[in-house]
């Protein structure tokens, strides 16, 4: 219960900070912010279905078959992979950077790995 409570509170200040006026317009704070609270989802279905089984040794999994299959972690690998795609891509081709890595590829880069 102390990760999942200090993890989400400072997941929590990871997106007031991210979603900032100043912040928004940065590709990476896209990321960031999505990660952030794919991290919040792993803390919830990881650390607090521990705890569940811990207590009642019960495990959530069973209950379901959605239940069973929700996975969040790979989620957020696959964003801090976009994130360093988009970090090569920025070092390798400086100048090709502002009109291949933008905000509107970011989000389709992000919708496209949430539904695969």
């Amino acid at each position: 219960p102390i990760l999942i409570n200090i993890g989400t509170i400072g997941n929590l200040m990871s997106i007031l900070v991210l979603t900032r006026s100043n912040m928004r317009k940065s590709r990476v704070s896209i990321y960031l912010t999505v990660l952030s609270s794919c991290d919040i989802l792993v803390l919830y279905t990881g650390l607090l279905r521990q705890v569940i089984m811990y207590h009642t040794n019960s495990d959530v999994r069973i209950l379901s078959d959605f239940s069973c299959k929700i996975n969040t972690v790979d989620f957020s690998v696959w964003i801090l992979v976009a994130v360093t795609v988009e970090r090569i891509v920025s070092v390798w081709f400086p100048h090709h950077v502002r009109h291949t890595c933008t905000v509107k590829s970011s989000t389709v880069t992000l919708v496209i790995i949430s539904m695969v």
